[in-house]
């Protein structure tokens, strides 16, 4: 039996990029559905554009209320109908074998939860794109991705074809905003039964107006909750590499802290205010540093904080504490 397959592209006031997503979308051999989401535009360009294709698979949503990024990424994963989805983001670009290699994959592994590829990236054309991370080809297992995670960084690509009933059962963390697509895949991999391909199914496009670049001082809040669950499933798999991933969330927070160059700059100023009461990401990474010596003096020390700052560069340079 072929599993159906929807590609869902949520959107939001930005026409650029939706075409050429859009056009990519429908050029995927075997898509059953097209839906795009529009969560509260205040324009009606998303609409024009899909009436002009004219493809019975494509078909438009406009949200009555704002979900936000993730919450209409959830919203997606409700309307679809078929047996597997794909998130494609506005503005990148889907591969039009994706379905038929994602075919062999279920072929060969039926029930598969996530089939995905190398993570790639363009700016202005495909022909410029490179890849940053790739996996071997073939069933992968979710400690081997964990691991991965803990040893050179948590990268996943953006897109991948994911079961309806999984994305169903574990949503995207609607708010706050940060990398809650990583988020994601990371603090639930040990539910997933996944299959990698050698080739990007997708392309992610970087650009001036993305909304990883419009946010990036919150992009990273999630990281160090992402690699403290990373910590817990491999402590679960009795992997030895759950240290690693504990190292890295510490790092992230050493990051920030360092990056500050004074107690009184855009980290401090979050994690020690009402802030991080709210905000269940700054909340997990506050707990990281009442744990840890060096977070709590670099945060916390006024006297004493140059001699936590140095320490605190050395571990950066000598990687005890690895970020991302």
């Amino acid at each position: 039996m072929t599993p159906s397959f929807t590609i869902a592209i949520p959107v939001f006031e930005r026409i650029f990029g939706f075409e050429e997503a859009l056009q990519s979308a429908i050029d995927v051999k075997g898509c059953s559905e097209i839906l795009v989401v529009d969560d509260g535009s205040s324009h009606t360009e998303f609409m024009q554009i899909c009436a002009a294709r004219n493809d019975p698979r494509i078909k438009y949503f406009k949200n009555e209320v704002n979900l936000g990024l993730f919450g209409n990424w959830n919203q997606c994963a409700c309307l679809a109908k078929s047996d597997f989805v794909s998130i494609l983001c506005s503005d990148d670009v889907i591969d039009p074998n994706i379905f038929t290699w994602f075919q062999d994959a279920y072929n060969q592994m039926p029930d598969l939860d996530i089939f995905f590829g190398s993570f790639a990236v363009f700016k202005n054309s495909l022909e410029e794109a490179r890849e940053l991370c790739s996996y071997p080809a073939g069933p992968y297992s979710s400690q081997k991705l964990l691991e991965d995670a803990a040893e050179r960084g948590a990268w996943f690509p953006v897109l991948s074809v994911i079961r309806r009933e999984k994305l169903l059962q574990f949503p995207f963390v609607a708010k706050p905003h940060s990398g809650n697509d990583f988020l994601w895949i990371f603090s639930n991999a040990s539910n997933f039964k996944l299959f990698a391909h050698s080739r990007p199914l997708s392309f992610w496009r970087r650009h001036a107006n993305q909304d990883a670049k419009i946010s990036q001082s919150t992009t990273t809040d999630c990281w160090p909750m992402q690699y403290a669950a990373i910590e817990i499933q491999l402590k679960k798999m009795g992997s030895k590499k759950a240290g690693k991933a504990y190292k890295r969330a510490v790092g992230v927070i050493l990051s920030w802290l360092l990056n500050d160059k004074n107690n009184k700059g855009h980290w401090h100023q979050r994690l020690l205010g009402s802030e991080a009461a709210d905000n269940p990401f700054l909340y997990k990474a506050k707990s990281i540093i009442d744990q840890n010596w060096l977070l709590s003096g670099l945060i916390n020390a006024r006297i004493m904080r140059p001699f936590y700052y140095n320490i605190g560069r050395v571990c950066r340079k000598l990687k005890i504490y690895p970020a991302a």
